[in-house]
């Protein structure tokens, strides 16, 4: 991930207005472990469909900066299938 920051003595910190992320393998079972480790009740059986359900959930509204950013991901691995090369740009704000 990157990203640039430009700060000094006569200019406050601020977020950065843009960002490029570039992730090499994605395995979607191994994301869905984590997020389900996160559950409070992780230990359980049902902590699989349990972040499952987390992760479809619709996400509040939330109020995000002005920003710009690049995603691409090299490989995705999920079930049976490898999907290659997805790049997505977003803008927020």
């Amino acid at each position: 991930m990157t990203a640039r920051v430009l700060t000094g003595n006569t200019r406050p910190w601020a977020l950065p207005d843009q960002s490029s992320t570039d992730i090499k393998l994605l395995d979607v079972a191994k994301a869905r472990a984590l997020v389900a480790a996160y559950q409070p009740d992780s230990a359980s059986e049902g902590a699989a469909k349990d972040a499952t359900e987390a992760l479809a959930t619709r996400l509040p509204r939330l109020s995000l900066p002005v920003h710009r950013g690049h995603l691409a991901i090299g490989e995705i691995h999920w079930r049976d299938e490898v999907g290659t090369d997805t790049a997505l740009d977003f803008v927020t704000g």
